[in-house]
């Protein structure tokens, strides 16, 4: 079993201490993980509050992988990705030796969407369609990152808008969730199954049924995993129900990334 969305105390919204991480993640059993601390550097450098020493991050992790040699440890970043910052976020990490980048949408218009500063104003429908519009874009002009982010991340927090609705039926946008995933399987990139949403209430994964039976059928097949975990606790959390979902949708295999290139990392079983 892999996680391949853990953060630890790099990321501006974690405090967990690094050898939790890789010690709950031996006591599970997982073969592989990935730290994707958060990297959402925005035009305005005084809004860059989720980014890291990147210097410190590599003085700092080698080590830990001499320590848990048992455990593949990939040195990642979840990359929120902006129009504006596309050829300076392409430039700034490739002077680091990252294994693996998670792409995500996290704002809309420069406005933030887990902070609920992009709802007010808008309706949901609207709110919906940029949010998708915004990932098609960046999915295009972001050809370094290595899978896209749980893709109806918006779910979450939808609950910022006025009556605290629950999440829209995303169906209206699929012509273009669809073009998102074509480009997707042509670039030869990824998906995440991200079990966020289940731990927090939402009853599925990201993405939903609709959107993983979607990339299944139009083709796809890589797929990895990751709790996006906070705290070591989270880490590989919800995993039954994980699999159900993706092998309800067809899937037959979750892959890992090594040396630049997707491997199979385990069989769905059942």
């Amino acid at each position: 079993m892999i996680d391949y969305h853990i953060h630890s105390k790099f990321s501006a919204d974690s405090n967990e201490d690094l050898d939790a991480i890789f010690t709950r993640a031996r006591d599970l059993g997982l073969t592989s993980i990935a730290l994707t601390d958060h990297l959402d550097p925005y035009p305005n450098p005084e809004r860059n509050l989720f980014v890291f020493d990147k210097e410190d991050y590599f003085k700092t992790l080698p080590a830990y992988r001499e320590k848990y040699p048992d455990l593949d440890i990939l040195f990642g970043a979840e990359l929120g990705m902006i129009a504006q910052m596309v050829d300076k976020n392409r430039q700034d990490l490739a002077s680091y030796p990252f294994d693996f980048i998670i792409g995500s949408i996290h704002s809309v218009e420069l406005q933030d969407i887990g902070s609920g500063e992009y709802f007010p104003g808008r309706n949901l429908k609207e709110a919906y369609r940029l949010y998708y519009e915004t990932m098609l874009e960046c999915v295009k002009i972001y050809d370094f990152f290595t899978v896209l982010g749980h893709i109806d991340y918006i779910d979450r927090y939808v609950g910022y808008t006025m009556g605290h609705p629950k999440p829209l039926d995303d169906r209206a946008f699929a012509p273009i969730i669809e073009e998102i995933l074509k480009e997707i399987i042509r670039s030869g990139r990824g998906i995440e199954f991200n079990t966020g949403g289940l731990r927090r209430s939402l009853g599925y994964g990201h993405p939903k049924p609709w959107i993983l039976e979607k990339y299944y059928n139009l083709g796809g097949r890589i797929i990895t995993m990751g709790s996006d975990a906070h705290v070591a606790r989270d880490i590989g959390t919800h995993t039954p129900e994980a699999l159900k979902q993706l092998r309800d949708a067809g899937f037959k295999e979750v892959f890992g990334f090594k040396d630049g290139d997707f491997k199979k990392a385990f069989t769905i079983k059942g």
